[in-house]
């Protein structure tokens, strides 16, 4: 008998050990899943991005911890943005060329040829224009931008020659993201794209089913690309930033404390990427050529600047992604 009130008595203390440890606010405790393209290393970036944001979140609340999904571990880019909208991923950084999947007009931000500097870009997304197809985007599809991490221009790379103008493109075969827009870009500068996940672009290339690829510096690099193409030229044909996006609906079920707390995150993460760009571009170009990687740094841009107008042409809509839209970015 005593062995049973004593093996109750246990039992009772440890249930109540147990629920005091579980406070009210750790009961609460909101968990984001905080998805992304990015290789988990430090070299990367916006994988480091992505680190600081979780901390700088951390750090001034206890009521949210943020798990980092980096390497497409959710799965493919258009997936996890997806998963977004849908509200089965609360959060991810991923490009505004996979969120025009979804939304048409958010293709305006990546446009070929379409913005003329990193400084032009960044006025565009943080000024009127950007609030405009922002606020389009969080009514047409519930996904919230919290700021947009910047990248350096995208660039074009191969393994089989140097390339100065669209004629040297003829016949190659270069990998695209999974949307139209890259793939008419890629198609109008003089090339065949190849729909190919970034995830897969490493062991694609190894194997030939593609002879080249775009995107940035950085991207290009920590890809470790450099070990399977060996001509770089500077092409510049797309200004792009990687937006951090929320599910709407998770956002406003929030309070305004911990929306705070969220948006100023993203924002310190976005000021980072920004202030650190420049020169991480610098040291992954410097470590590229010492790899060998030829750089052609004056390609004929204007050549393919004119064919770029043909994907104007093709993927403006006359509804949201509009001449007026293009031409209001162009004189901004």
């Amino acid at each position: 008998m005593k062995t049973g009130m004593c093996s109750s008595a246990i039992l009772v203390v440890a249930l109540s050990t147990l629920l005091l440890s579980s406070t009210p606010s750790e009961a609460a405790k909101r968990v984001i899943r905080f998805a992304g393209t990015a290789a988990a290393s430090v070299e990367n970036p916006e994988y480091v991005a992505m680190v600081k944001f979780k901390e700088a979140v951390e750090q001034k609340t206890k009521d949210i911890a943020v798990q980092i999904y980096p390497a497409n571990q959710l799965g493919a880019t258009k997936e996890f943005m997806e998963g977004v909208a849908l509200g089965t991923v609360e959060m991810a950084e991923v490009g505004y060329d996979i969120i025009g999947l979804v939304d048409k007009m958010a293709y305006a931000l990546t446009m070929p040829y379409l913005h003329t500097s990193l400084e032009h870009y960044i006025k565009v997304v943080e000024g009127p224009i950007g609030e405009e197809i922002h606020q389009h985007m969080v009514k047409t599809t519930g996904i919230r931008v919290l700021g947009a991490l910047n990248r350096g221009p995208r660039h074009l790379m191969n393994s089989v020659r140097p390339v100065h103008g669209p004629s040297d493109l003829k016949g190659l075969k270069i990998r695209s993201p999974e949307n139209p827009l890259n793939a008419g870009t890629i198609r109008a500068m003089g090339a065949t794209p190849v729909p190919i996940s970034w995830g897969e672009v490493y062991t694609s290339l190894s194997q030939g089913v593609a002879d080249g690829v775009e995107n940035s510096i950085d991207e290009l690099f920590t890809a470790r690309l450099h070990e399977v193409q060996k001509h770089l030229s500077l092409t510049q044909h797309i200004y792009v930033a990687v937006p951090i996006i929320i599910n709407d609906r998770f956002y406003q079920g929030l309070s305004a404390d911990l929306q705070g707390i969220i948006a100023a995150a993203a924002k310190e993460s976005v000021l980072w990427r920004r202030a650190e760009l420049k020169t991480s571009e610098e040291k992954s170009l410097a470590a590229m050529k010492r790899a060998g990687v030829q750089v052609v740094t004056t390609p004929r841009v204007e050549e393919f600047a004119e064919r770029a107008k043909e994907v104007w042409k093709e993927f403006q809509d006359g509804k949201t992604l509009t001449w007026d839209l293009i031409n209001r970015i162009r004189q901004f």
